[in-house]
């Protein structure tokens, strides 16, 4: 008999679910909208998901795992630190267990994308495998040993806010420095604002006065282009990003590193250029550039790992 388990991703603006076995494979689908910041609203709706899952089963399943972006205190059942859900304090896991009347397990989001993408995707085979996910902040998930690296409070892999530059901008985290206040996607936003200040002859000064967000993939095609505001923004994230991947690559060895979360849209546009940095960054030593590679299953790397987190709960 095929072993299933359900697995839910829940986002800032989007709640995906699906039914998942044991390979990987995703069988049936659900979405809604995240929520306004309620959390029993968030509870409510993730229920509905759930029980549109149970009824499009193929058969009975084993769990349910959720993935949620945040530090989830397993002990007391709640979140000592999340982003954009408000569900910091509440008793999320209670509320739930009682709504749906079976147990379930949480774990982090970007772990979860990484055990995803180590059962299915592009870390598939792999015992040593990294998952960075590259968007609004930057986070890792890390196995080693073909086990996930938590730490002992849940928080390991928070690249994101290591310092990279230890007199930097300060971080919203209280830290100076961080690779997320240099090489997010958010990053890149901030520092377009602040150049089309300085520089109002600029495409970035004319996207602004146009009321245009600016995004990643937007100074990546513009910094293609020729625009030398554009290329500066983005050379200057790639080197940083190229320290927080050479200080990955020391303290794991990792066989494979896949790039997730948003900014993995831009492709070779990205790899091509970190992987140059890397090698700038390594004179002499071997290249380790060719470890780089983008993750694989998107969307839906987060559910598949929330559901893995049920189907192997013995070896994670």
């Amino acid at each position: 008999m095929v072993r299933l388990a359900i697995g839910i991703d829940v986002g800032g603006t989007k709640i995906l679910g699906g039914v998942v076995d044991e390979k990987g494979m995703v069988l049936a689908r659900a979405r809604r909208v995240t929520p306004a910041r309620d959390p029993e609203q968030i509870v409510r709706m993730i229920v509905s998901i759930v029980e549109e899952l149970r009824r499009v089963a193929a058969g009975p399943y084993e769990g349910i795992g959720l993935a949620v972006p945040g530090q989830f205190d397993e002990r007391r059942g709640s979140f000592v630190r999340i982003a954009n859900l408000a569900l910091m304090g509440f008793p999320f896991r209670s509320r739930l267990e009682e709504a749906l009347g079976e147990p379930v397990r949480i774990e982090n989001d970007t772990n979860a994308a990484a055990l995803g993408e180590w059962r299915g995707g592009a870390g598939d085979g792999h015992k040593h495998f990294i998952y960075l996910a590259l968007g609004t902040g930057i986070g890792a998930g890390v196995i080693v040993h073909g086990r996930l690296l938590r730490g002992a409070h849940g928080a390991a892999g928070e690249i994101g806010h290591t310092v990279v530059e230890k007199d930097g901008p300060q971080c919203p985290c209280g830290n100076r420095g961080c690779l997320e206040v240099f090489a997010s996607g958010g990053a890149l936003a901030r520092r377009a604002a602040e150049l089309a200040e300085l520089r109002p002859d600029s495409l970035l000064a004319t996207w602004k006065r146009e009321g245009r967000g600016v995004t990643a993939s937007d100074l990546f095609h513009a910094a293609d282009q020729g625009d030398a505001p554009s290329r500066e923004i983005v050379d200057e994230a790639v080197r940083y990003l190229a320290v927080g991947v050479n200080n990955l690559i020391e303290l794991f060895d990792p066989t494979v590193i896949a790039i997730g979360g948003g900014m993995a849209q831009l492709g070779d546009r990205l790899l091509s250029r970190l992987a140059a940095a890397i090698r700038l960054q390594r004179p002499g030593s071997p290249d380790v550039s060719g470890r780089l590679t983008q993750a694989r299953l998107g969307d839906d790397a987060g559910l598949v790992g929330a559901a893995a987190i049920i189907l192997q709960r013995g070896d994670l």
